[in-house]
């Protein structure tokens, strides 16, 4: 199967059916109707605008609810356990999106940075004791959790689809120019696959973005980057860091290593 013919059934998977070279019929908003793909690429742009509001109000209303008074006044009536994990659950799930998000760049980041202690708050309500927290913030916060993944799934996809409208509006010779990736047998190393073409053993940074710029987050916050430094914008104090430093491992000269050095030895095998 040649490239052409592959955007054109990933096209169809997501519902766009290609009519020709510049009309598709889309099966989900515009009721089968026949439309450009250029006005299709627009409609596609306008729906991820207003997600990314929708994005931003439920982001500043959960924000407004999390950040109000979690001590109950009066005694906290019982809540159903089932309903509790998923509040942990969707609490942690939170916590990770967001320092996703703010990771990233685009909209989503900015959104979350207009919402002023957003990961603070999320972070002191995961530490905060279940029985301090309010039934509303138990019962209303995975809804909230479910809104905002759904959006951000939901662009995800809007954006694939206009990549791939975007690619099939260059023409079949553009397109079907560049190689299909296929998988291909054999022995795994440094010295396989040399027979697949470039376009499969190399490709671009936008391809893994996303799912590089999580792992490069991580990595930054190992303990061996960060232990020793807790204070250092504090009293400018740093501690010993994250690897273990032997004081008595000291200079000494060589010919008086039988007295100054720390560590225990046969000095008859070092004569």
């Amino acid at each position: 199967m040649d490239t052409w013919k592959l955007l054109r059934k990933e096209l169809a998977f997501f519902g766009v059916e290609i009519v020709n070279d510049n009309a598709c019929r889309c099966a989900d908003h515009d009721s089968g109707k026949v439309v450009t793909i250029k006005r299709k690429i627009r409609s596609i742009e306008k729906e991820i605008h207003d997600n990314l509001d929708l994005f931003q109000s439920t982001c500043h209303d959960l924000n407004e609810m999390i950040s109000s008074p979690l001590v109950c006044s009066e005694e906290r009536s019982p809540v159903d356990l089932r309903l509790e994990r998923l509040f942990i659950y969707a609490v942690k799930d939170l916590i990770v999106l967001s320092e996703f998000l703010c990771d990233s760049s685009g909209e989503y980041r900015n959104a979350i940075s207009k919402e002023e202690s957003f990961n603070k708050n999320l972070v002191k309500l995961s530490n905060t004791d279940i029985c301090d927290i309010s039934n509303d913030v138990v019962k209303y916060l995975p809804q909230f959790k479910l809104a905002i993944a759904w959006v951000f799934r939901r662009n995800s996809v809007l954006s694939y689809i206009a990549k791939l409208l975007t690619s099939f509006r260059k023409g079949e010779k553009a397109v079907s120019s560049l190689e299909v990736k296929t998988a291909k047998a054999g022995v795994s190393g440094p010295w396989s696959n040399l027979s697949m073409p470039l376009q499969e053993r190399a490709f671009g940074w936008d391809g893994i973005e996303e799912e590089v710029r999580g792992r490069d987050r991580d990595l930054r916050r190992q303990r061996r980057y960060q232990q020793g430094l807790e204070n250092y914008n504090n009293d400018g104090r740093v501690g010993e860091g994250y690897f273990w430093r032997e004081i008595r491992n000291e200079p000494f000269e060589w010919a008086d290593r039988k007295e100054e050095d720390p560590y225990p030895h046969r000095s008859i095998l070092s004569g």
